[in-house]
């Protein structure tokens, strides 16, 4: 394949997936050609955020995040599109970017909205099939994205006196 890396590691792990072995994900059952790509996706279901920014809320579970969030503080932006002049600060962005102009695309067969990431796809697709796999463990609701169930989540959890609008005077409850 014609494919280039700028890594050591992107280049192995590209070439595992040109193999026939499988390697199952224990948790949501996704399957990846190579035991390195699947220990990547594993790091996915690990909601902490260790990895806290010193100059916002921010927090990240992987310190390459972290890193990149930085940039925002600094301004600086460090990927650069060649054909457009467009700058980025995350590679994620940058990629997605890279994609448009390259033109590939994943169509839904459904409705035929298009995106350029194939995980962007298989989320979408999950609207038109009503599957809500992300259950509140509070109050039960379901969702269909992980990052709408953690707001909602928020729901739930005690506010701080400063955020309370009104204070009973009998109860000491507050709204």
């Amino acid at each position: 394949c014609s494919k280039s890396f700028v890594s050591k590691k992107g280049y192995i792990n590209h070439m595992a997936s040109h193999g026939n072995e499988s390697h199952e994900c224990n948790i949501c059952h996704k399957t990846y050609k190579s035991e390195e790509l699947l220990k990547n996706h594993v790091k996915c279901h690990d909601e902490t955020k260790r990895f806290q920014c010193e100059f916002c809320d921010k927090a990240y579970r992987q310190s390459t995040s972290l890193q990149q969030h930085y940039s925002v503080h600094s301004g600086e932006k460090t990927f650069f599109c060649d054909l457009c002049d467009q700058t980025f600060n995350y590679l994620t962005n940058f990629i997605r970017h890279k994609r448009r102009h390259e033109g590939k695309t994943y169509k839904c067969e459904i409705c035929d909205k298009t995106f350029v990431e194939q995980t962007s796809i298989y989320r979408h697709k999950k609207l038109h099939n009503g599957q809500k796999e992300h259950e509140c463990d509070v109050c039960g609701k379901l969702f269909f994205r992980a990052g709408n169930m953690r707001e909602h989540r928020k729901t739930h959890e005690p506010r701080e006196k400063k955020e309370k609008l009104f204070e009973c005077e009998k109860c000491d409850k507050a709204y």
